[in-house]
């Protein structure tokens, strides 16, 4: 094989290595853990529906919305965290099921998509 033709397969390999490389970390690499603290943003979601359950002069049809109003507060809350997921490009997880180790904490940036109250809850250090 000549000096060319050794140069000419050396050009062509290195992109084509480089590409592999690139698609496998886009494409097939795990996705980094992020934690949220989900029983905290449902509570901050859920207190003003508890709050007009159990007001005495609040009448059915405003407990009926009520209800309706934590049904959609379900479902804003999955979005947003999918949401969240796919931008940070990362695998959620409560903050609860992380033991040990470090994991950054996404809670806020959820909070901001629902417009409730979020108190971060601290990394977790081995």
């Amino acid at each position: 094989m000549s000096y060319r033709a050794m140069l000419m397969v050396l050009i062509l390999s290195f992109p084509a290595a480089i590409g592999a490389v690139l698609a496998y970390h886009v494409l097939v690499a795990p996705r980094p853990v992020g934690m949220v603290d989900a029983a905290g943003l449902w509570k901050s979601g859920q207190s003003a529906t508890a709050q007009a359950l159990v007001r005495p002069e609040s009448t059915d049809e405003q407990r009926r919305a009520a209800l309706l109003d934590a049904q959609r507060f379900g479902e804003r809350l999955q979005t947003a965290l999918n949401q969240v997921a796919e931008e940070c490009r990362c695998v959620l997880v409560t903050s609860n099921a992380v033991l040990a180790g470090k994991a950054p904490d996404y809670t806020g940036s959820v909070a901001r998509r629902l417009a409730v109250a979020a108190t971060p809850v601290a990394t977790h250090q081995p």
